[in-house]
């Protein structure tokens, strides 16, 4: 399972919806009615999943399905 696959998949979970209706370009707040403590939970999930560190600075900064896995895909590739 690639990045944006398991960030669509953690996000699906929380939200008890099918990981096949979330799609790049959508906003968390306005397109997936993701709550704060769901996001929070959703950095969590992929810190313990990817074993990366998020900071809060950096988590403001995400609008969109895409932005995270970007974020996430650069994390991994820095830690090579």
């Amino acid at each position: 399972m690639n990045v944006a696959e398991k960030v669509r998949d953690i996000a699906a979970q929380l939200l008890n919806v099918d990981q096949t209706t979330i799609r790049p370009t959508m906003r968390w707040r306005s397109d997936l009615d993701m709550s704060s403590i769901d996001f929070v939970e959703l950095l969590s999930a992929l810190e313990n999943e990817f074993d990366i560190r998020i900071p809060e600075a950096d988590a403001q900064q995400f609008d969109t399905v895409e932005s995270v896995v970007r974020y996430v895909e650069e994390k991994i590739a820095a830690k090579d």
